[in-house]
């Protein structure tokens, strides 16, 4: 009988970023919302960061937002997967 072999370091950062991109995706189907409409662009903005805040720093969402915090550690020097 053949023992599976441990998966490399390699395919693991690969699914732990296909994780991610998957979690970022849900993130942004449960807490983004569309611009509002019949506002100037610069109303609908301000209108838009508002929400988000309010939404954001409510007691139901959750602390922090993943997709800022995990994007410090990746930069032009230091991109996903690497």
């Amino acid at each position: 009988m053949i023992a599976p072999s441990a998966p490399s370091a390699a395919s693991l950062v690969a699914i732990a970023e296909a994780l991610f991109r998957e979690a970022v995706e849900r993130y942004g189907q449960s807490y983004n919302s569309p611009f509002p409409e019949g506002l100037s662009t610069r109303e609908a903005v301000a209108a838009w960061l508002r929400e988000r805040a309010k939404t954001f720093t409510g007691r139901a969402h959750p602390p922090g937002c993943m997709v800022v915090l995990s994007g410090i550690n990746c930069t032009e020097a230091k991109p996903p997967g690497t």
